[in-house]
């Protein structure tokens, strides 16, 4: 019964986590200390300031964005919680 019981707690962590991404907001942070503010035409635009960066609202396409920046401009990125 508590190996149920602390699976239960565990599937619960792991629930509450994921509705959590779900809800919260994401920027792309460089190691360079910029952030993502747009990319069009293969054009890269950074800022200093995190009131001018590209916001995600999906945690994926975050992640998809990050990958794409990789392969086309080798820029490593983070992925950032945003908070308003």
């Amino acid at each position: 019964m508590y190996l149920l019981s602390g699976f239960n707690k565990f599937e619960n962590h792991l629930i509450n986590n994921h509705n959590q991404l779900e809800s919260s907001k994401f920027v792309l942070y460089t190691t360079d200390n910029k952030y993502v503010v747009e990319y069009l035409l293969k054009q890269l635009i950074l800022s200093d300031s995190i009131t001018e960066a590209l916001i995600f609202e999906n945690h994926e396409i975050a992640i998809g964005f990050r990958k794409m920046l990789a392969v086309d401009c080798q820029l490593q990125c983070s992925i950032n919680t945003y908070i308003e």
